[in-house]
């Protein structure tokens, strides 16, 4: 409920009642919802190494992140979001692709995490949806390793 103002007990029982099962229910949604963070794995492909600061990408590597976008662009058109966000969305992962042959493994990393976590806040994309997003982003990324 998006009510920040107190409530007051003055209807009847049944009333009260009902005010509780909604805010209960809100609360468990908010809980329930997964926020993206903790879907990061510690042998993720997408955790920060100190290895990667200075590494490029090899050629294979680049094979690898490539398809994982387009898997990732493939499953973000699942998401019950405005066609502008979805194409805005898709324009920023074309960018990262882009990057890939420029940037260091680690700089692409942290620009890939930044980009997505910047896109969820300007497009202020829905709680359920944001969770989503970073579980599409763990499941495009997390079945590669890029190669030392």
């Amino acid at each position: 409920m998006n009510n920040t103002k107190g409530y007051s007990v003055g209807g009847n029982w049944e009333q009260t009642k009902k005010h509780f099962i909604d805010w209960a229910r809100e609360i468990s949604i908010e809980l329930l919802t997964p926020t993206g963070w903790d879907t990061f794995e510690s042998e993720s492909y997408l955790e920060p190494d100190i290895d990667d600061l200075n590494e490029k990408f090899s050629e294979a590597d680049k094979v690898l992140a490539r398809q994982s976008l387009k898997v990732l662009k493939e499953k973000l058109t699942q998401l019950e979001l405005p066609i502008e966000s979805i194409k805005i969305i898709e324009k920023k992962l074309d960018d990262l692709d882009e990057k890939i042959d420029t940037l260091s493994k680690f700089d692409w990393k942290s620009f890939l995490i930044g980009t997505i976590a910047s896109l969820i806040l300007v497009l202020s994309i829905p709680q359920d949806s944001n969770g989503l997003i970073w579980e599409y982003v763990k499941t495009a990324f997390n079945n590669i390793r890029i190669s030392k």
